[in-house]
């Protein structure tokens, strides 16, 4: 990030000794607070640009009676972006899962850290499972979110590759699933 006191920013530099000349490292954008008005007013940083990536989502929709329905891939990878709906002749009573996630961030190629930055942690902080509904028509709703890993100091925790496996239960009122639906 720009420090107003030495005009550096990191990962990246800045040239011309002014914070708005800063240069971020590859995988980095720059951002600037413009808007006077706000607490952050001249402030620019590097932000990671790129995504965290989901590798694996493992999905089963389990039955009242211990009927199992597995997501389907449409290939041999366990990636989410090739997962389809899956349809089952039972409602549901949970939905077992098994996540995994990536963020990587080669920090070998920035350039060296100034003295005011004595580390640095990219990774997950934060993960959350968004339930949808799919109804015949083909819209989505969401039904809920479930929070699985909250860092609140947003570095304590930071790991690269997440593994996160659970119940979530869809019994409840909200998850009422007609024939049909997804």
């Amino acid at each position: 990030m720009c420090a107003w006191n030495i005009h550096f920013c990191w990962p990246g530099f800045c040239t011309g000794g002014l914070t708005e000349n800063c240069v971020c490292a590859n995988g980095f954008i720059k951002r600037s607070t413009i808007d006077d008005s706000s607490l952050n007013a001249g402030e620019t940083t590097c932000q990671p640009n790129t995504q965290p990536k989901i590798l694996m989502c493992d999905t089963v929709a389990m039955g009242p009676n211990g009927e199992k329905k597995r997501a389907i891939n449409i290939n041999a990878s366990n990636a989410c972006e090739h997962m389809i709906d899956m349809f089952g002749n039972f409602k549901p009573v949970r939905m077992v899962f098994i996540m995994e996630s990536e963020f990587l961030v080669k920090s070998s190629l920035f350039p060296p850290r100034p003295n005011f930055i004595l580390e640095e942690n990219f990774g997950i902080t934060d993960t959350t499972i968004n339930a949808k509904a799919k109804s015949t028509t083909g819209l989505y709703t969401d039904v809920s979110f479930h929070k699985l890993l909250v860092d609140t100091s947003s570095s304590a925790m930071v790991t690269q590759i997440r593994l996160e496996a659970g119940n979530i239960s869809v019994i409840d009122t909200k998850y009422n699933l007609q024939n049909g639906q997804a």
